[in-house]
């Protein structure tokens, strides 16, 4: 058995631990951290490279 958990898993674990929390309120997190992550990714790819020291 593998130490780490599969990605299914700890969505599920995560959504039995906040049961309060909407399928709804799940998909706009969802949402919202995808696009903090290409947010992210466009700035990295517009910003100038740096050289190492």
């Amino acid at each position: 058995m593998s130490r780490f958990s599969s990605w299914p898993d700890v969505k599920r674990r995560m959504r039995e631990r906040r049961p309060e929390v909407s399928a709804a309120e799940w998909a706009d997190r969802r949402q919202a951290a995808r696009s903090a992550t290409e947010a992210y990714v466009l700035a990295r790819q517009k910003s100038p490279k740096q050289q190492p020291s």
